[in-house]
């Protein structure tokens, strides 16, 4: 055995090639196979995932700009991603980068037109966290694959969630200017004596 390391270091030798070279290749083609090894979970997994959406009459096909889902305007993108470890995210953002998005497309919800552009907002029912990353990497401008739920009669509950968010956010408004009020009649009342 060491006979036969021995010989074959000296045959990459003669050609030019150095033991700590081979090292550094077997490395590398490990890498690639473990790529390869992924891309094929990541096509074999996709097959079950966008079976249940391509044949359903539900869903549609289609392309959305990333700036038509407005999630960062009810959510911080550092505080989501806070949600997880940070690795968690260098994976994810290390296979997009590498295999794409189009696997494993988003699965959004329409809102309504938005008064300040006119155009659609979307809900993300499915893909928050490709989302983050997509729009960390290219940009609200980006325009991305989705497949996006048809309307139905009986959907009221996404919707609304505009709606229920604004309600929310005036509900505790008011909430804290009563709260806000009755300390400053305490305060009046304790100046008084």
């Amino acid at each position: 055995m060491v006979m036969k390391k021995f010989v074959q270091e000296n045959q990459y030798l003669e050609n030019g090639l150095d033991p700590n070279h081979l090292h550094l290749i077997y490395i590398g083609l490990k890498l690639k196979m473990m790529n390869l090894i992924r891309f094929i979970y990541l096509l074999i997994t996709s097959i079950f995932y966008n079976l249940r959406y391509m044949l359903s009459r539900k869903y549609y096909k289609a392309e959305v700009q990333l700036s038509c889902i407005p999630k960062w305007k009810h959510q911080d993108l550092q505080s989501f991603k806070l949600s997880r470890p940070y690795d968690y995210w260098e994976k994810l953002t290390d296979s997009i980068k590498t295999f794409g998005y189009g696997y494993k497309p988003i699965v959004i919800y329409p809102l309504g037109p938005n008064p300040e552009t006119g155009l659609l907002d979307y809900f993300i029912k499915d893909g928050n966290h490709r989302f983050t990353v997509l729009s960390e990497l290219y940009g609200p401008n980006h325009i991305i694959k989705v497949y996006i739920k048809r309307r139905m009669a009986t959907d009221n509950q996404y919707y609304n969630f505009e709606n229920s968010i604004k309600e929310y956010k005036d509900k505790c408004m008011s909430k804290m200017v009563e709260d806000h009020q009755l300390k400053l009649n305490k305060i009046k009342k304790l100046k008084r004596r």
